[in-house]
């Protein structure tokens, strides 16, 4: 990771290091702008505020870009996915709004007409409408760390041994079925009885139950598996119960099928849902709008064997992961509320141990 060097072995990525300049910057900047009011003609003041202002701004930049890359480095799941979805738009508007605001700024301020005193005073409301902006993305930035705990090493580990923990007891209570949630999650990890539930548990939106053949396996240390022999026709199945926000999950070997295989959010019809989707050697992202598919990103896998692949959809932002590594991230409107499944297109034997979606709502 680029200034990876100058890093302490405890913290994730630079974002914290940045962040903390264009917040000083700009509230040096807007408070010496007050003072200015008051002694209009001292042209050390002057200088301060446009100086002020454009470091703020370009720190503002550097902030944005190693926010994204901390996306990178940090595992955000659940109802902090939201969050950070929403800082990031939140960023996103207080860089622009700065980039144009200092602009006018420094105009202004080379043109002599921010020495008038009602555009002064403007340019002064201005500047306190952009730091109620920052004030805004550092609050979601905030919840990130302090709420959720995001890059913080030690939460991340205990929740690396909750999650454990949870797939143990699910092994212990396993069921054939879906296990479904009020607000519309569910989770499905294949037990004894799977095989024989397909057509039952799940609606089917193109294909059948019967239009391939299901088989639960077991290996030497116990994990089950349902192997889909897919033979060729599209199989769509999902479970009818709508959730926007979304976290889907799978846990997959494709190295015996020939095809794709998605997961499916927001699904509105057999022709209007968005996906995260591996093919070959190939994660994509993207959606399906009316029989139109507009796929938004993809990039390489290149690993064999089982792989644990994650979609995350929320306010626009849209993330894959595989093995926990972010491979995608695209951005688009996020569809209606609508069903949640998975789309087979292929032939040749898969094998699934594990499928979930969460409500991020």
């Amino acid at each position: 990771m680029t200034f990876a060097f100058i890093l302490p072995d405890w913290l994730p990525n630079v974002h914290p290091l940045v962040i903390h300049f264009p917040i000083a910057f700009l509230a040096l900047a807007v408070l010496m702008d007050l003072v200015r009011q008051l002694l209009m003609n001292i042209q050390w003041i002057n200088n301060t505020v446009i100086l002020s202002y454009i470091l703020g701004t370009v720190g503002l930049i550097l902030a944005f870009i190693t926010g994204r890359s901390a996306a990178e480095t940090v595992d955000i799941s659940g109802d902090a996915f939201s969050v950070l979805a929403s800082h990031e738009n939140w960023a996103l508007a207080t860089m622009i709004f700065f980039l144009i605001f200092t602009s006018i700024r420094v105009v202004a301020a080379w043109s002599n007409y921010d020495l008038q005193r009602l555009p002064a005073l403007a340019l002064v409301g201005f500047g306190m409408i952009g730091m109620g902006l920052v004030w805004v993305t550092g609050d979601r930035g905030g919840e990130l760390v302090f709420r959720h705990g995001a890059g913080v090493a030690a939460v991340e580990d205990l929740q690396q041994q909750l999650a454990q923990l949870e797939d143990e007891l699910e092994t212990i209570h396993g069921a054939a079925a879906p296990q479904l949630a009020d607000d519309g999650s569910w989770r499905w990890r294949i037990a004894p009885g799977s095989e024989q539930i397909m057509g039952d548990a799940f609606h089917w939106l193109k294909g059948s139950a019967d239009d391939a053949g299901f088989e639960l396996t077991e290996d030497e240390e116990g994990n089950h598996a349902l192997s889909i022999d897919a033979r060729g026709s599209e199989l769509m199945f999902v479970l009818q119960h709508e959730i926007e926000a979304v976290e889907g999950r799978f846990i997959i070997n494709t190295d015996d099928f020939d095809g794709s295989v998605s997961l499916i959010h927001n699904v509105l019809g057999t022709d209007s849902y968005q996906y995260l989707k591996l093919d070959d050697e190939t994660i994509s992202q993207g959606q399906m709008i009316d029989g139109e598919d507009d796929m938004l990103g993809d990039n390489s896998i290149g690993a064999s064997g089982w792989k644990e692949v994650r979609v995350q959809a929320s306010g626009g932002h849209f993330y894959g992961h595989v093995d926990g590594d972010q491979r995608v991230h695209t951005h688009a409107p996020q569809m209606d509320p609508g069903y949640t499944g998975l789309l087979i297109d292929g032939s040749g034997t898969l094998q699934i141990r594990r499928v979930s979606f969460d409500s991020l709502d």
